[in-house]
C-alpha cells in the first residue's frame, strides 16, 4: 500500500523531522495507529524495528517495522 499526503507545516525541519520519525507519536497525526512503539529502548536508527496495531476498514491489524534507512535532516 502506498499512501501520499502535502501538508504544510510552519516549524523547523529538525523538529518534524524527530516528531514524524517517532513511533510513539503515530496515535497524534496517523489516524489508523492504535499503538506503535518500538520493539526496544534507544534512539531511532537503522535496523530498530517498531511493533505497530492499526486499524483501517472496519479491520485490525498488527505489523511489525524495521527501519532500513534513517538520515535526520542536518
Amino acid at each position: 500500500m502506498h499512501v501520499e499526503d502535502t501538508l504544510r507545516i510552519e516549524r523547523p525541519i529538525e523538529e518534524v523531522f524527530e516528531f514524524v520519525s517517532t513511533p510513539e507519536n503515530d496515535l497524534t497525526w496517523v489516524s489508523a495507529s492504535l499503538r506503535h512503539q518500538r520493539a526496544w529502548s534507544g534512539p531511532m536508527r537503522v535496523a530498530m524495528t517498531t511493533d505497530e496495531d492499526v486499524s483501517f476498514l472496519e479491520r485490525t491489524a498488527g505489523y511489525a517495522w524495521e527501519v532500513t534507512d534513517y538520515r535526520p535532516p542536518g
